[in-house]
């Protein structure tokens, strides 16, 4: 979340002072969210982006492209504001577009086809395993892999990694509940 936060932005409301995130971020974590499957789709979303598009603070595209690299979001960015652009007639920049769709991850493209509807057994175990990889971006692939199994036991909540795995293999398909 600090990469959020380095360009917050002074906010007032009900008198109190306060911290908000720039318009360019907000776009993206309305763009982020907005793309999740839901048995209803959330369209308030579309609403918000409009808004923020459409708004006295600028987007900043460079920022926006590089958060979204960052956060592993660029595929989601890109449909997204290309959907806002064909459906809407917001204004979204060619380039920024092109930037987003040529800094898609593999990581990327299993988690958005996962979210459409592919929806092999191991699917959760991508969903989960993206999260993490937003979470620790920083850290290279031995450590994210070495890290993966203590967030797995934070997530669910087990006493130790034994419990992990045991919580794992229950989790699996072919295994009885």
């Amino acid at each position: 979340m600090a990469p959020f936060w380095s360009a917050s932005v002074p906010f007032a409301i009900a008198g109190a002072s306060t911290l908000t995130l720039s318009a360019t971020d907000h776009l993206l974590h309305t763009l982020a969210h907005g793309a999740r499957a839901n048995k209803v789709s959330p369209i308030r979303w579309v609403a918000d982006a409009i808004w923020l598009l459409r708004g006295e603070a600028p987007i900043a595209w460079d920022r926006f492209v590089a958060q979204a690299a960052a956060l592993r979001l660029s595929l989601v960015a890109a449909r997204t504001l290309a959907y806002l652009r064909d459906t809407h007639g917001a204004a979204v920049p060619p380039e920024a577009l092109a930037a987003l769709r040529g800094r898609s991850s593999m990581l990327e493209t299993l988690e958005f086809a996962v979210r459409r509807g592919a929806r092999p057994h191991w699917a959760p175990l991508i969903r989960t395993w993206g999260r993490y990889v937003r979470q620790h971006g920083e850290r290279n692939l031995p450590a994210l892999l070495g890290g993966f199994p203590f967030y797995l036991q934070e997530q669910w909540s087990a006493r130790n990694l034994p419990e992990t795995a045991w919580i794992g293999l229950k989790k699996l398909p072919f295994l009885p509940r």
